[in-house]
């Protein structure tokens, strides 16, 4: 079975779903990604693409995991939205785009 990683809102995970596709990652994750971790770190092999939407608890852990699907995986890279930024009450609020 083909997975997906999400870095992202559960949303995305509940869409990906609907439609028969299985995901991991949107939970919360380790918040310090050292070296030793990353090095260690355990690919599913069965991941074949990593989605990115906004993600209000973006952390560098779950940038470097998703780099090493990525990069070293091979995983597709999928966008939701390039937006730089919301305007939020007259400031500008990062968007997904900056994650991207």
């Amino acid at each position: 079975m083909t997975k997906v990683r999400v870095v992202g809102m559960n949303s995305i995970c509940k869409e990906l779903a609907e439609v028969g596709i299985s995901s991991c990652g949107a939970e919360e994750t380790e918040e310090i990604m050292s070296l030793d971790k990353f090095e260690a770190y355990s690919l599913d092999p069965e991941v074949k693409a990593v989605v990115v939407g906004l993600d209000s608890a973006f952390t560098y852990a779950k940038l470097c995991i998703a780099s090493l699907y990525i990069h070293t995986g091979g995983a597709k890279f999928i966008a939701t939205n390039d937006d730089a930024y919301d305007m939020v009450g007259g400031r500008r609020l990062p968007g997904a785009g900056a994650m991207v």
